[in-house]
Order: structure tokens, then C-alpha cells, then sequence
């Protein structure tokens, strides 16, 4: 890696984002990762379904931020669920889930061999096989990684009391839960940019499209809530589908993102190697 100006470092990723196109193969990744959402609500409302979590009750409160078919369509698959109770709808779930989410892995595996100049030279169950490995890390990340945000303010008052710690140090947990979550989704992408091309690469190579894929994800994920939210009515536009078209496009700006960082990580990489 060696320094270059900021203004060729723009130019070259300009000319590599048209050239390897991006936009079509964040297209792809969206559509595999909007695929595997459904089979995973099966499969989560089939697992909560053999607990006490779920209160039709307290599911009323879901219809306050959803269109109303859509939140019709959730109870019956709720109700349906609960009363079969079919074991076979997680292995189903779980299964449809692994195998949309690992092949939208695949197509970030051949974006950022594409941006790298590398062939991909590993065996087909080697590479099915990281990428499986890698949505169920991911998985598990994302999962915690909301626990963190959504339910850390609960956490961390029990932990508080447990510890007999003053209330006053709220604000100090708040702040760190936040900052955890930062430094969790920068991890995520620096094994994702790490492993998941076919080359040889170092932590410090992969650095700067890291820092630049997890701030762009928390910069456009405000963004894109403070549009929906003010000055967009998906609801009204795309109808009883508008929660979909909303995750569907988010999917599809944050997968360009993330294809951007790799395509820096390989401009600073080999500056040459793009020519």
C-alpha cells in the first residue's frame, strides 16, 4: 500500500464503481437478503411460538407502525403457528434463510474478487461453505447487535441494580451500548473485507473501506428513517408491500456501501493493479 492523493483515489473508484458494476450486483445481494427475510420470520415466529413471549395483546401495538394488511397477514401466521406448533417449519426456515442469505454472500465473494482483479481459484464446497459460515455469523452479530441497541437500556439497568451501581451511570451505559454496536459492526466488516476475497490481505489493508462501509451504514441508515419517516409515505405509494419496498431499498444502498470499502481497500491495495 502506498499514499496516494484523495482526489486519484476518488477519480479510481469513480471509473471501478462503473466498471465493476456495482449497482447491479448490489441489486443482486438485495434481492437473496430480502428472500432469506421471509423464511426467517417463519422461522422465529415458529421458535417464539414454543414460548411465553408471544401475547396477542401486546402484538396489537405492531399495527400502530405497519400497514394494515401486513399486520393482518402476521397474525394469521402467528395464529396458524400456534396452534400447529410444526417442528418442520424451522428446519424449513432455517434452512430457506442459510441458503438465500450464503448465495447473496456468494455475489459479495464475486464483487470484491472482481475489484481485487482475482479469480475465484477455491473449491465450490469450500466457498459455499465460508459463505454459509459467514451469514450465520453475521446472523448471530445482528442479532446481538440489536439486543444491544433495542433492549441494552433494560439490560443495563439490571445490571446496574445487580451491581448496586448508581443510576446516575445510565447516561455512561447508554453511550457505551452505542459505542459497543459501532465497534461490532466495524469488526463484522473487517473479517467480511478480511476472508471473503480470494487473496492474501492484512487488518491494516482492510482498515480503510471498514471505517468507510460502517460509517456510511449508520450515516444512510439516518438518513434513509429521516426520509421515510418526513418525506416519503411508502405505506400510501406501494400499498400493503411499502415495508418491503422500504427494507428492500435500505438492503440495496448498504450493499453498494459495503462494495465501495472493497473497492478502496483494493485501490490502496495495488494502485496499479486497476489500470
Amino acid at each position: 500500500m502506498c499514499f496516494m492523493k484523495w482526489k486519484t483515489v476518488l477519480n479510481k473508484l469513480y471509473k471501478n464503481f462503473m466498471a465493476d458494476e456495482i449497482t447491479a450486483l448490489s441489486a443482486q445481494v438485495a434481492y437473496y437478503l430480502i428472500l432469506s427475510f421471509f423464511p426467517f420470520l417463519i422461522f422465529t415466529v415458529t421458535l417464539i411460538s414454543y414460548t411465553n413471549l408471544v401475547d396477542m395483546e401486546k402484538l396489537s401495538i405492531l399495527s400502530e407502525f405497519i400497514p394494515g394488511n401486513v399486520y393482518g397477514l402476521i397474525v394469521d401466521l402467528i395464529n396458524n403457528i400456534m396452534e400447529t406448533r410444526n417442528r418442520a417449519f424451522i428446519s424449513l426456515g432455517i434452512i430457506g434463510t442459510i441458503w438465500s442469505a450464503s448465495t447473496g454472500v456468494l455475489s459479495f465473494m464475486y464483487g470484491m474478487n472482481r475489484a481485487y482483479r482475482r479469480k475465484e481459484t477455491r473449491p465450490f464446497l469450500m466457498v459455499r461453505a465460508l459463505s454459509i459460515l459467514f451469514t450465520l455469523a453475521l446472523s448471530l452479530i445482528l442479532i446481538l447487535s440489536i439486543i444491544l441497541v433495542v433492549f441494552g437500556e433494560v439490560l443495563g439497568r439490571h445490571i446496574l441494580n445487580f451491581l448496586s451501581i448508581p443510576q446516575s451511570f445510565n447516561i455512561i451505559w447508554d453511550i457505551l451500548r452505542y459505542i459497543m454496536a459501532l465497534l461490532t459492526l466495524l469488526l463484522v466488516f473487517i473479517f467480511f473485507y478480511l476472508y471473503i476475497p480470494n487473496c492474501k490481505l492484512t487488518i491494516k489493508g482492510v482498515l480503510p473501506g471498514s471505517v468507510l462501509a460502517t460509517a456510511g451504514w449508520v450515516i444512510l441508515s439516518a438518513a434513509f428513517e429521516l426520509y421515510v419517516n418526513y418525506f416519503s409515505n411508502f405505506s400510501r405509494t406501494y400499498g400493503s408491500i411499502g415495508t418491503a419496498v422500504a427494507l428492500l431499498i435500505w438492503l440495496y444502498w448498504n450493499s453498494i456501501i459495503i462494495f465501495i470499502g472493497s473497492e478502496l481497500n483494493a485501490i490502496l491495495y495495488n494502485p496499479d493493479c486497476r489500470n
